[in-house]
């Protein structure tokens, strides 16, 4: 580990262009998969939920409070 450490205070700017790299890889993978796997999922979570509240017509009885749970609510005047 001291001589990995050495040759990196040795030559910064090759280990700073390495780890660069790295880092590239690392981010552009990461938003790959948000972009093209998490994204839609999401997305078709929340139209689904639209569409069967527009199907079935319940919006009044059920407000949502968060993004997983749901709760009663009860909109008469008495």
């Amino acid at each position: 580990m001291k001589s990995i450490k050495k040759l990196i205070l040795k030559n910064q700017l090759l280990s700073q262009v390495l780890i660069f790299f790295f880092m590239l890889f690392l981010t552009t993978f990461l938003f790959s998969l948000i972009l093209k796997l998490i994204l839609p999922l999401l997305v078709a979570f929340l139209l689904t939920r639209w569409f069967y509240k527009w199907f079935v017509g319940e919006e009044s009885q059920v407000e949502m409070i968060s993004f997983f749970s749901n709760i009663r609510k009860n909109n008469s005047f008495f």
